[in-house]
């Protein structure tokens, strides 16, 4: 007897089990997928905008950067401008972004934070983290895009 309802519970068990199981993988797919990584590499252009480019998750194609606002300062610069994203398959992501430029480190590093603004993920946020070489003319960094949930 105690087998039999061992039996019973135990299948029983395993329904709700399964049944949790696809409720929630339902729940993440609904949820939208996590943080896209974007690796990029960029230099200026004689006109003072930023090309170059990409490789990550969303695979290759290029990158610009369109000035908005630079406010020098001693060691730090604040900017923001508007990166265009466009990949190899047809994707394309505007991102207004702002941040800073910390010249402390010698080469330049830096940081923003914005949203995207047109195209594929309107609405995520992102957040770039780069480093400034070649005597600051060109900058290689990863762009991360959160989906909105």
């Amino acid at each position: 007897m105690k087998f039999t309802r061992f039996r019973k519970i135990t299948a029983g068990s395993l329904v709700a089990i399964a049944a949790t199981l696809l409720f929630q993988t339902s729940i993440a797919q609904g949820a939208g997928q996590g943080p896209i990584r974007i690796n990029f590499e960029k230099c200026i252009e004689d006109d003072g905008h930023y090309e170059g480019n990409i490789t990550g998750d969303l695979g290759g194609g290029s990158v610009r950067f369109d000035f908005v606002s630079v406010v020098p300062g001693d060691v730090i610069w604040r900017f923001s401008g508007f990166y265009t994203i466009r990949t190899d398959q047809g994707v394309i992501i505007e991102i207004l972004a702002e941040g800073i430029d910390n010249l402390r480190s010698g080469g330049g590093h830096d940081v923003l934070n914005g949203e995207v603004t047109a195209g594929d993920y309107l609405g995520a946020q992102a957040h770039v983290r780069a480093h400034d070489f070649n005597e600051g003319r060109c900058s290689e960094g990863t762009i991360t895009i959160t989906p909105r949930k």
